[in-house]
């Protein structure tokens, strides 16, 4: 039941996980240094021995993606390894604070490769990804302030660990350590602050 590991899926076999993701915004982002958290739900649709299509949905209101990535895996002896590209939509709105009324927008690319291994039940994945953000654009009411395209976003890589937890169930502790312009979470300062910055990403969930 496992989902960034890169081992097949069964076709139409779908792993679902649910948890949370929780991002530490860099200081020039924001006065502290604070977590910002988010639901994240994931699932893997196995579509033949070397083909599965990942969803996710990782969000808080106030900032949201929703991503479809087509992933195909090769069998290395011990090894697994992995490429593909995920495809994401990021919206976010701030309109529940006094004088704010503003939303953000964009779409992104990420190509990636991978690699995992399997030790008895444990799966341990990496991936390195870099970001095109193909589209941004900012608004205060309904006047559109900022907007970018084609432009490079950062670099990615991510640990993953996945094992089982309790009876059909299993657990996926996870960590992405983001170089990157314009975190999602911080789209309020798209239009004032575009140096790459380091900040990490922990992610925890139930799958089933």
């Amino acid at each position: 039941n496992y989902i960034m590991m890169l081992d097949p899926v069964e076709p139409g076999q779908i792993n679902v996980s649910a948890g949370l993701a929780i991002t530490m915004l860099p200081l020039p982002l924001v006065e502290n240094e604070v977590p910002a958290p988010a639901l994240d739900v994931r699932c893997r649709l196995g579509l033949s021995s070397q083909w599965s299509l990942l969803g996710r949905f990782v969000g808080n209101y106030a900032a949201n993606v929703v991503s479809i990535t087509p992933m195909r895996s090769y069998e290395l002896t011990k090894f697994w390894a992995g490429y593909g590209a995920q495809v994401s939509y990021m919206f976010g709105r701030v309109d529940f604070l006094e004088g704010f009324n503003t939303s953000a927008s964009g779409v992104f690319v990420n190509p990636f490769i991978a690699l995992g291994i399997r030790i008895d039940d444990i799966a341990i994945t990496s991936k390195y990804e870099f970001e095109m953000a193909l589209y941004k654009q900012h608004r205060v009411e309904s006047i559109s302030s900022t907007t970018s395209r084609n432009t490079f976003n950062g670099t990615m890589l991510s640990f993953y660990v996945e094992q089982p937890f309790w009876r059909t169930t299993s657990i996926s502790l996870g960590v992405t350590l983001h170089y990157t312009r314009n975190p999602y979470q911080a789209w309020l300062a798209f239009n004032t602050f575009s140096d790459a910055l380091f900040y990490p990403e922990l992610q925890m969930g139930v799958l089933f």
